[in-house]
């Protein structure tokens, strides 16, 4: 949750205010969730009448490969993101996304939540295309870092009690597609 403010500045981070405030975390036996509340500011003008002095977020992730972020703005505009993601090989994945909104319903409105949703999504490529972890000595995170911390944790532990699926290197492929696919 760190990276908001900065990576998502252009859509619903607020660099001038970078805060995550009043974060709690819980974890069950399949998921960790977090509350916490942002500052964030109207992607552009027709958004001003959503507006709230803070937003409250509401962020999970869930096993396998399931995210689901609630936020909720101004006049009880509420919006769901769930994205999944699904390994296609050990450095490949697909991500599936899914926006509920409970306002501008009608099928017109569909292609503005979809660009808004890949303008975000592309916000994340960028980042997670140049990580490059194997030059760190170390991991460096923040306190708004900690959930997805719980969650690589709760991960690995299921990994550990052998419910994961070996990588292509310790068990090859044997499916009807090509390679590359």
């Amino acid at each position: 949750m760190a990276h908001i403010h900065y990576l998502h500045a252009d859509s619903f981070g607020n660099a001038e205010k970078p805060k995550v405030m009043d974060m709690a975390s819980e974890r069950d036996t399949w998921e960790t969730s977090c509350h916490f509340r942002i500052h964030n500011k109207p992607m552009n003008k027709m958004w001003e009448w959503t507006s709230v002095p803070s937003v409250p977020v509401t962020a999970k992730a869930m096993l396998p490969s399931t995210s689901a972020v609630h936020i909720e703005l101004a006049h009880g505009v509420k919006m769901i993101t769930f994205v999944n993601t699904v390994p296609i090989t050990e450095d490949r994945a697909i991500n599936r996304f899914c926006l509920v909104r409970n306002f501008a319903l009608h099928p017109a409105f569909d292609f503005m939540a979809r660009d808004n949703m890949y303008k975000i999504l592309g916000e994340d490529k960028v980042m997670v295309d140049r990580l490059a972890p194997e030059r760190l000595e170390r991991e460096y995170s923040l306190a708004p870092d900690l959930p997805q911390i719980a969650y690589r944790q709760l991960r690995q532990e299921w990994v550990d009690m052998g419910y994961a699926v070996p990588s292509e290197k310790m068990l090859p492929r044997r499916g009807l597609l090509p390679e590359g696919y």
